[in-house]
């Protein structure tokens, strides 16, 4: 295609069997694409052919693929409760679930046990939302 004729003209140099590190597509990489592999010796390559570099991503290397996975997320809280005076079902979602707006799904059997809430009562809660841990399910967690 010309590109070594062409290399050696401007430049002086030869290309020595490679062709294709010179494409921006191939070298550089948008945030949250994986590096490539021989990313940092292409990019030594173009700068010592002084080849520019067009578009958006202009030296961009893209993200480390061997930097660690993150944990997976913790299992939603869940477990057993005694009423303590002056608690309310809002208070207690919030405070075991983050998120005292979503008391009727993380209370267990909310309806009844809300409208009736007393100090000494103990109440299940499940902050999946699902009720997986509610009226005997798995394991409960005493708090």
């Amino acid at each position: 295609m010309g590109l070594e004729k062409a290399v050696k003209a401007k430049t002086g140099k030869d290309l020595g069997g490679v062709g294709f590190w010179m494409v921006d597509g191939v070298l550089s990489q948008q945030k949250g694409s994986a590096r490539r592999y021989w990313h940092s010796e292409l990019q030594k390559l173009n700068e010592t052919y002084k080849i520019p570099c067009y578009g958006n991503d202009c030296g961009s290397a893209g993200d480390d693929p061997f930097k660690p996975t993150p944990p997976p997320p913790p299992p939603a809280a869940h477990g057993s409760y005694t009423v303590q005076s002056g608690d309310g079902c809002w208070a207690i979602a919030d405070r075991f679930c983050q998120d005292g707006n979503n008391w009727k799904t993380d209370i267990c059997n909310a309806d009844s046990v809300c409208a009736m809430l007393h100090p000494g009562q103990t109440i299940n809660y499940d902050c999946s939302g699902k009720g997986a841990f509610c009226n005997g399910g798995p394991a409960k967690m005493l708090i």
